[in-house]
This record gives C-alpha cells, sequence and structure tokens, in this order.
C-alpha cells in the first residue's frame, strides 16, 4: 500500500487486488479480506465501496460472497469515549491506555 499517497489511492490498490484475484479465476469463496489497524479500515472501506461504489474508482465484480472478514482493532474512529471500550477492556488488544502510549512514542 501507498501509506504517503492521499485517499483514494489505498481503495484504488485494494479494489484493483480483488479485482486481479476474481479475474484469475479465484472464487469468491475462497477470498477474505481482512486487516488490523488501518489495515482494518481499509478492509472496511473496500467493502463499503463494494455496496456503494465511489465514482472512478473500479468495483469488483463479485460473482458471489466473499469467505469472510477479518477485522483485528480496526482503526474506524478518532476517540476512546466509545462504549466498546469500557466493555472490552479486559479483552480488547488496543486499550485506550496503549492508544495513548502509542500516541506519545510515535507521533510526540
Amino acid at each position: 500500500m501507498t501509506p504517503d499517497a492521499p485517499f483514494p489511492a489505498q481503495l484504488r490498490q485494494a479494489s484493483a487486488a480483488l479485482t486481479y484475484l476474481l479475474s484469475q479465476g479465484t472464487s469468491p469463496a475462497n477470498i477474505a479480506v481482512g486487516g488490523d489497524s488501518a489495515g482494518g479500515n481499509l478492509a472496511l472501506q473496500l467493502l463499503s465501496h463494494i455496496m456503494h461504489p465511489l465514482p472512478d474508482i473500479d468495483v469488483p465484480k463479485l460473482p458471489g460472497p466473499l469467505a469472510g472478514v477479518l477485522l483485528v482493532s480496526p482503526w474506524v474512529a478518532f476517540g476512546e469515549n466509545y462504549p466498546s471500550f469500557t466493555s472490552n477492556a479486559k479483552t480488547d488488544i488496543a486499550t485506550p491506555d496503549m492508544l495513548r502510549w502509542l500516541a506519545r512514542v510515535i507521533a510526540p
């Protein structure tokens, strides 16, 4: 992917990758889309694009359903004031404390 390219470059690449797999005869039933953190966000963008296409970006033509989707702590919001942080506090990989620590270390 291209982390320095502005949106929608990554969505174009993800769409092209899925289109390529399908063009090579891969059944959608053998394709799982997934990602962790920002990759989870991109996986959701791709699925949203398939259901609600953005203009000027090719849409993969799915002849059937995908095998599944795996999202690990998808980065879909910038806040931490969501009920899921409290209800999943003991089991979530990305806790608010860890996210704050990462923000300090990565982007001081």
